[in-house]
């Protein structure tokens, strides 16, 4: 009964690891397939015009419009404004060790 158990239990590992190579080519055809597929849908698909002004300065920059320098000057220069317009409050400290230099 026992030798029966084992030698059917090699078996059935036998005729597993002769398939294991089918197995494994077809998931990674189907992966590859996959993967292609997206690609292709985000090639195909056509590029969203940018919503923001800073959307609209990378684009610049990436398509070449403007210099690095310039994307450099015209970035901080919204920073500066979006400072003015909505300046970073640091809430006061609290705690243990709050006032201490």
């Amino acid at each position: 009964m026992m030798a029966m158990i084992l030698v059917s239990s090699v078996f059935i590992g036998l005729v597993l690891l002769g398939l294991w190579p089918v197995v494994r080519d077809s998931w990674d055809a189907r992966v590859r397939r996959k993967a292609h597929e997206r690609t292709a849908a985000t090639m195909a698909a056509p590029a969203a015009e940018p919503s923001t002004l800073e959307g609209s300065v990378v684009t610049g920059l990436f398509q070449r419009q403007i210099s690095s320098a310039q994307y450099r000057a015209t970035m901080e220069r919204l920073a500066a404004d979006d400072n003015d317009r909505h300046p970073l409050r640091v809430p006061p400290e609290t705690g243990r060790d709050a006032g201490k230099a």
